[in-house]
């Protein structure tokens, strides 16, 4: 494992999840940047996903959520008026069961 202090485990014991303060992004100079998006980088092209810390406000998340949880409440009839009908850009609601690997089987 890298000795860089954006790294952490977070209690793994395969994988250590790259975890990368963004606030240094937001709020930093033009070299800040850089260096954070590097970090960014690395993440990807290594382990394949990072863990950005003090990316958005808590109001965000929770609010976030809190909308995740009043569309999930939602009649399935309503939730598939935004289901997707192709795999690209896999955006919008998917009926349980209903998968790619599932259509193309």
């Amino acid at each position: 494992m890298p000795a860089a202090t954006h790294w952490e485990d977070l209690n793994s014991k395969e994988v250590a999840i790259p975890v990368v303060d963004f606030s240094v992004f937001l709020g930093g100079t033009e070299m800040d940047r850089r260096k954070c998006a590097n970090k960014i980088l690395e993440a990807f092209t290594t382990v394949g996903f990072v863990y950005l810390s003090k990316a958005l406000p808590l109001e965000t998340i929770d609010k976030a959520f809190l909308l995740s949880k009043e569309f999930f409440a939602q009649s399935l009839e309503y939730k598939k008026r935004i289901e997707w009908e192709s795999f690209v850009g896999k955006r919008g609601f998917v009926v349980k069961g209903k998968s790619l690997a599932v259509r193309l089987s």
